[in-house]
């Protein structure tokens, strides 16, 4: 029996207008982010949500508590679901991490993904491979205890991306140097060892 994700970016926070990496730090909400979470909750509401999973970090943690705030259903955290960790760059700015490591961001643009997926741009940034092993944790830990069911998992935006380069959706160079907005999300089938796309929303490609 299948198991279906959606996998739901936070809303706005204050990191996101700065644009300063968040990575595995935080930062609230927005009031715009507040609304956008009410605004996702509305759009899923008839959804039928067996059990919600969140990032443990307080942007997802939150936005996952407005979604479900009308349901009664348990909000488990995981740090399965946080975002890549930008080590030593979080809370400074993208410009900064950019021109620090310019070769190796041009680089990874020429890499094939498998050589992509694995290269490290510093030892502590988090690579592709590594969110993939995260997220195959969380779908082994939780996918057969919920066969047939519906389930929330609240993430973030880089994450998400990685995992769209992972599944083959759409046009790699696309999607690469796409982007999602907050509280797009990505509507997954998972049947045994199979994950396939369903939809996706909020997605911006180049």
């Amino acid at each position: 029996m299948k198991t279906t994700y959606y996998i739901v970016r936070h809303g706005e926070t204050e990191g996101n207008i700065k644009l300063i990496i968040q990575g595995h730090s935080d930062s609230p909400l927005t009031e715009k982010g507040l609304e956008q979470a009410q605004l996702i909750s509305e759009q899923l509401s008839e959804i039928p949500f067996h059990t919600a999973y969140s990032s443990d970090l307080g942007r997802a943690k939150q936005t996952a508590e407005i979604i479900i705030k009308d349901r009664e259903i348990k909000l488990n955290t995981t740090t399965h679901l946080r975002e890549r960790c930008f080590g030593t760059y979080e809370m400074r700015s993208y410009d900064d991490l950019y021109k620090h490591y310019i070769e190796g961001y041009e680089l990874l643009k020429k890499l094939p993904h498998e050589e992509r997926r694995s290269y490290k741009i510093s030892d502590d940034i988090e690579n592709d491979e590594e969110l993939w092993k995260r997220f195959s944790t969380f779908i082994s830990e939780t996918s057969g205890m919920n066969e047939g069911k519906t389930l929330l998992a609240l993430s973030h935006g880089g994450y998400m991306k990685a995992l769209l380069l992972e599944l083959g959706y759409g046009e790699y160079e696309k999607v690469l140097t796409g982007r999602f907005d907050n509280t797009g999300y990505i509507k997954l089938i998972v049947e045994g060892n199979q994950m396939n796309v369903e939809e996706v929303k909020g997605f911006i490609s180049s």
